[in-house]
């Protein structure tokens, strides 16, 4: 019967993906309708595609309900993730930028900003073996490395 056929040729997909940070997953559909065109078995019709992302279309670019897929479709959403240590004292190192010699201090990384950078609370020698603990407010990662391994991030 028709309505025994309805959906046979249609297909979907979903990923629900959990970003950590973030308050809310990312739902990801591709829909695909696979229905043979016309009469002729022969010449079945090219798939049509529908995808969205966060409950917005993002295929096909126009605002057609769906589209044929004639190449490969590439969608991306930039995320940073987070590093392990943040706010956490004594686990990495910090150099200046600007420093003539490389000396690398303890630091506390108190945030990660959306380019790549950091915020630290760094310990900084005063003479005399004291330390005054100054805020860096940028901190490029290349600058930036492990206590223990010196590994840099």
């Amino acid at each position: 019967s028709f309505l025994s056929g309805v959906g046979k040729h249609s297909q979907e997909t979903r990923w629900v993906v959990e970003i950590v940070g973030k308050p809310e997953p990312v739902d990801v559909c591709v829909a695909v309708d696979n229905v043979a065109g016309g009469s002729c078995v022969r010449s079945p019709r090219s798939p049509q595609v529908h995808v969205t992302a966060r409950g917005k279309q993002v295929f096909p670019g126009d605002s057609k309900e769906s589209a044929v897929l004639r190449q490969d479709f590439q969608w991306r959403w930039p995320y940073r993730g987070g590093i392990r240590g943040l706010q956490m004292p004594g686990v990495y190192e910090v150099r200046p930028e600007h420093a003539v010699q490389e000396h690398w201090f303890s630091a506390t990384l108190t945030g990660q900003m959306e380019d790549g950078c950091f915020k630290a609370m760094v310990d900084y020698p005063t003479g005399e073996g004291r330390f005054k603990t100054i805020e860096f407010p940028v901190v490029k990662a290349e600058n930036i490395r492990d206590r223990r391994t010196h590994q840099h991030l």
